[in-house]
């Protein structure tokens, strides 16, 4: 089942990663899973700095005990945040379920976080000292 879903590809280091987006994975769950269900809640902290995600997948509607529950949470700061948070988290009950799995269950966007967040850092502003007194040089375009 996996293998018909279309993919697109990761790079890390020189090892590439196919990952099947959640978009795919839901024409997947709604095209063979008629009587099924996705349920999301949306829960904050009681400041409203944070927000998780709940994303419930029932394949059959009958039959309620068969469930897939995954979560997904972060800081409400960014463009569409609940929307992102949302995506993550139905796209890993899809992949509980068996939906899109290929190397993880990770979603294409929490593999591109982390991929991104392994990337060394690179100091946008540069200084010099003279005199003990800091003076900003040239800035190479970024």
């Amino acid at each position: 089942m996996t293998n018909e879903l279309p993919t697109i590809q990761l790079e890390d280091m020189g090892r590439t990663y196919n990952y099947v987006l959640v978009k795919d994975r839901l024409m997947r769950f709604n095209d063979v899973y008629k009587n099924g269900s996705i349920i999301t809640d949306i829960h904050y902290t009681d400041d409203g700095s944070q927000a998780w995600v709940t994303a419930t997948v029932i394949p059959d509607v009958k039959e309620m005990n068969r469930k897939f529950i995954a979560h997904s949470g972060g800081k409400i700061s960014g463009d569409k945040v609940l929307e992102k948070l949302e995506t993550v988290s139905v796209g890993r009950a899809l992949a509980y379920m068996g939906i899109g799995i290929i190397e993880s269950i990770a979603s294409a966007d929490e593999m591109k976080v982390w991929i991104d967040s392994k990337k060394p850092k690179i100091k946008k502003e540069l200084t010099s000292k003279i005199n003990n007194e800091e003076i900003p040089l040239p800035q190479p375009p970024f």
